[in-house]
C-alpha cells in the first residue's frame, strides 16, 4: 500500500479564494505569482534544484528533482483555491532521464497539511512517459484520475516510493483557468461549444522533440477548449540536420484527462511531417542523372518565419529550395544531353488558431526556373511519418487497421487489419479530396483534407479510375497484367495519394504493416507542365506550370470519433455556405495562394479564401457586418473570419445576431497589422459556435 504522508507545510498561506479565470503559471525560470517553491520537502536540500540548467525545456531553467523517500518538490500556493471555480487543471512538462524514472512520482493537491487528490504522472498522460525527451502531462481536476472539486493551498511532485530514484526534470508548470459556465445565448442548435480559451503559448526556438531539435511550439485549446501542442523543426542552414521544417511532435486529448503524444516516426526514415516531396514522371532519367528523383524535403534548408504571432492566431512559414532535374530524352527515356538542374523555391505556411481543432497547412511550388514542360512532375506533399497512436518513444507501434481516401470517388477498406487482400468500397461518388489512416487496437486516426472541393482544385492521382464505381466483390483491383501481382486491393501505384502502399508487399498480400506513412497526391504534370489529365483520367487541366498551390488540414484524433470524416463534412458545408454584407463588402477574389502565387481568382463561394479556410469581408470606416448562411444540416464549427481594413486594434464590439459577445470567450481575435504580407490591417476572428442556418455577425 502506498504511504500516506502527510505535507510538511512552509510559509505563510491565505484563507479565501481568489477567483483566477486565467492560465497561471506557478514555475517558468523560476516559481511565479506568488507560488512557494520553498515548500518543497523531504529528502536533502541536494534534491532540490529550481534553476537547474542541465535539461531545460523552454527558457534558461528547469527543475531538478531526485525522487527519495516521499519527498517533493511542492509549492504553497498564494491563497486557498478551489478545483472547480478558481482553476480546472494543471499542466507541465517532464523530461525523465531513465526509463524507469517519473512512474512512481504523483501529482497531489493538499489543503492544510492533508492530502485531498492525487494521481501519478503515468496516469495523468495517460501511459507510460517516454525517457529522454520532454513529454507534456495535462489534466483536469474535475475528471479522473484527478476527480476533485474541493479546495488545495499546496501542489506537489511527490515520490511515490521510498527507493531513490534517478533526477527526472519539470519546467512550465501552469494551473489551467476555470472554465466558465457555458453562455448559452441561442438554442436551436446554434450554441457555445467551447469554453473561455487562453491566448496562443508560442515558445521560440525552443528544445523539443527526439534529438533535441531547435523548435517553434505552439500551444492553443481546441474547440473543445482543450489544449492542444504542436511543434515544428526550425529549417535554417546548421540547425536540425535531415529534420528541417516538419512538425515532429503533436500533444492532443482523447477525453478530459488523458493526452496522447504523437511523435515523429523517426525509425522508417521519413520521420516528421508537412514537408516537400515531389516525384519525376521520367525516372529513366532520374536514375541516369544520379539523383534522387523524390529526396525528402526535410533534408534542405531554407529559412523559418513566425508570419503572424496573434493572440489567438498563428502562421509559421518554412521556404526553402527543392531541386527538379531533367535532360533532353530519346524515345527510349535515354538521356542525350547533360543534366540540368532547377531549383524549386517551396513555401510552407502552418495556421494555428484557438477554437480550431486541426491545423491548416498551405503550400506553394514555384518552378518558374524551368521552361514550360520540360519537367513532368506530381507533389506529394504534405509528406512524412507520425506515430499517430501515441507509440512511445516515436517507433512503429500498431498496425495499420484501414485507409480511406477520396478523389472523384470515395474508398475505404471494409476488412481488417490492412493488408493488399482487404476488401475495399470505391463505389460512391465524392467532392472532397481527403487521405486518412487507422490503427488498432489503439483507437487513432491521422489524416488530410484539402480545404475546397476537387472541381476547384484537382487532387489525386496515378490513374486508378478503373475501379471508380466499384467494390471488391467485383474482382481483384491489382492482378499480375500489371506487374504488380495478384491482389485484391488497387495496386500500390494506383493508391491515388501515397500513404502505406509502398510498406505492404506484393509478394505476400496477406501481409500487414505499421508503418504510419501519409501523404497527398496529384497527378504527374502537376508540376512543370502547361498543362495535364486531371485525377478523372478525362479532363484536360491547364495550369500555369510556373507555380502550383493548395491547402490541407492535417488531423488527428480518436478513429471512433471520425475527425477525419467531420473535417470531409466541414469543407463540404463551407462550398455550400453563402456570404453577404450589408455594411463593408464581401471580399470577391485575392490571391491563388501563398508565395510565388500572386495571380488572382474570384473566391468561391463569394468570401471563402481557400488558403486559409477563412471568410473575408472588407470594411467601411473599420466596421463590417456580414451575414453567413452555414450550407450542411451540421453547420459550421467554429468558422473563422478575416476583416479587411480594420482598424489597428482589438474590435470594440461583437455582436451575433444582435446579442453582444465576449471576447476570448465566444470569439476569439487576433490583430494582423499591414506588414510586408499584405498592406492593409487585419482582424482575424473566430467564433466559437456551431453556427447552423443563417446568422448576422457585426464587427466594429
Amino acid at each position: 500500500m502506498r504511504a500516506i504522508v502527510i505535507f510538511a507545510l512552509v510559509g505563510v498561506l491565505f484563507a479565501g479564494a481568489a477567483h483566477a479565470a486565467s492560465d497561471t503559471i506557478v514555475y517558468d525560470d523560476a516559481s511565479e505569482n506568488g507560488y512557494n517553491g520553498a515548500c518543497s520537502f523531504g529528502g536533502v536540500p541536494s534534491d532540490f534544484d529550481f534553476a537547474s540548467t542541465t535539461t531545460v525545456h523552454s527558457g534558461t531553467n528547469a527543475i531538478r528533482f531526485t525522487p527519495d523517500a516521499f519527498n517533493a518538490v511542492s509549492w504553497c500556493t498564494p491563497a486557498t483555491y478551489s478545483a472547480s471555480t478558481d482553476f480546472s487543471g494543471i499542466r507541465l512538462w517532464v523530461n525523465l532521464n531513465s526509463s524507469t524514472a517519473g512512474q512512481n512520482i504523483d501529482l497531489v493537491l493538499g489543503l492544510a497539511g492533508n492530502v485531498q487528490a492525487s494521481a501519478s504522472l503515468e496516469a495523468l498522460h495517460g501511459g507510460p512517459i517516454a525517457a529522454g525527451q520532454w513529454v507534456q502531462v495535462q489534466t483536469q481536476f474535475s475528471a479522473a484520475p484527478m476527480a476533485f472539486t474541493g479546495t488545495f493551498d499546496q501542489i506537489s511532485l511527490q515520490a511515490e516510493t521510498n527507493p531513490t530514484q534517478p533526477s527526472v526534470y519539470f519546467d512550465d508548470v501552469t494551473l489551467l483557468g476555470a472554465n466558465p459556465p457555458p453562455d448559452r445565448i441561442f438554442s436551436n442548435d446554434f450554441e457555445m461549444t467551447a469554453s473561455a480559451a487562453g491566448t496562443i503559448q508560442i515558445e521560440h526556438a525552443a528544445t523539443a522533440c527526439t534529438g533535441s531539435l531547435t523548435t517553434e511550439r505552439y500551444t492553443w485549446a481546441d474547440s473543445l477548449g482543450r489544449t492542444r501542442v504542436a511543434t515544428f523543426s526550425h529549417n535554417e542552414l546548421g540547425v536540425n540536420t535531415n529534420r528541417k521544417g516538419m512538425l515532429c511532435e503533436y500533444t492532443y486529448h482523447t477525453d478530459a484527462a488523458t493526452v496522447r503524444d504523437v511523435l515523429a516516426l523517426d525509425a522508417s526514415g521519413a520521420g516528421g511531417f508537412g514537408y516537400i516531396v515531389s516525384h519525376l514522371a521520367n525516372t529513366a532519367s532520374a536514375a541516369q542523372i544520379g539523383q534522387d528523383d523524390s529526396p525528402l524535403g526535410l533534408a534542405f534548408s531554407g529559412a523559418t518565419a513566425n508570419l503572424l504571432n496573434g493572440r489567438h492566431h498563428a502562421l509559421l512559414r518554412f521556404t526553402l529550395n527543392y531541386p527538379r532535374y531533367y535532360c533532353t530524352e530519346d524515345v527510349n527515356g535515354n538521356c542525350t544531353s547533360a543534366t540540368t538542374t532547377v531549383q524549386m523555391p517551396v513555401t510552407i505556411d502552418w495556421l494555428i488558431a484557438t477554437g480550431r481543432d486541426h491545423p491548416l497547412w498551405a503550400v506553394s511550388l514555384d518552378l518558374s526556373a524551368a521552361a514550360a514542360n520540360q519537367i513532368v512532375a506530381d507533389s506529394r506533399a504534405p509528406y512524412g511519418d507520425m506515430a499517430f497512436d501515441g507509440t512511445a518513444g516515436g517507433g512503429f507501434g500498431d498496425n495499420i487497421n484501414g485507409v480511406a481516401w477520396g478523389d472523384h470517388y470515395a474508398f475505404s477498406t471494409t476488412s481488417a487489419p490492412l493488408s493488399f487482400n482487404s476488401s475495399w468500397d470505391w463505389s460512391q461518388p465524392n467532392t472532397i479530396p481527403y487521405v486518412y489512416l487507422w490503427t488498432t487496437p489503439t483507437d487513432a486516426e491521422m489524416g488530410i483534407v484539402q480545404s475546397e472541393d476537387i472541381a476547384k482544385q484537382d487532387a489525386g492521382g496515378y490513374f486508378g479510375q478503373n475501379s471508380w464505381g466499384q467494390t471488391s466483390a467485383g474482382g481483384n483491383a491489382c492482378s499480375t497484367a500489371f506487374g504488380d501481382g495478384n491482389y485484391r486491393m488497387p495496386c500500390d501505384f494506383n493508391w491515388p495519394y501515397q500513404s502505406v502502399n509502398y510498406a505492404l508487399d506484393p509478394a505476400n498480400p496477406n501481409n500487414g504493416t505499421n508503418d504510419k506513412r501519409l501523404a497527398w497526391g496529384t497527378e504527374f504534370g502537376f508540376l512543370g507542365q502547361g498543362s495535364y489529365i486531371g485525377n478523372d483520367g478525362a479532363s484536360t487541366i491547364t495550369v500555369p506550370h510556373q507555380c502550383e498551390s493548395y491547402s490541407t488540414y492535417v488531423t488527428f484524433g480518436l478513429h471512433s470519433a471520425g475527425v477525419t470524416a467531420a473535417q470531409v463534412t466541414q469543407v463540404k458545408n463551407a462550398m455550400a455556405s453563402t456570404l453577404s454584407a450589408s455594411v463593408g463588402t464581401v471580399t470577391s477574389s485575392g490571391f491563388v495562394g501563398i508565395g510565388c502565387r500572386q495571380d488572382t481568382r474570384a473566391y468561391q463561394p463569394a468570401g471563402y479564401n481557400r488558403i486559409y479556410g477563412t471568410w473575408e469581408v472588407d470594411a467601411a470606416g473599420g466596421n463590417a457586418t456580414v451575414t453567413l448562411a452555414a450550407g450542411g444540416a451540421a453547420g459550421l464549427k467554429n468558422p473563422m473570419f478575416i476583416v479587411h481594413n480594420h482598424a489597428n486594434a482589438l474590435p470594440a464590439s461583437v455582436t451575433l445576431d444582435g446579442v453582444p459577445l465576449t471576447a476570448d470567450t465566444d470569439y476569439f481575435a487576433t490583430v494582423d497589422p499591414a506588414n510586408g504580407d499584405h498592406a492593409d490591417n487585419r482582424l482575424w476572428l473566430t467564433i466559437d459556435r456551431v453556427w447552423s442556418g443563417s446568422h448576422t455577425l457585426a464587427v466594429q
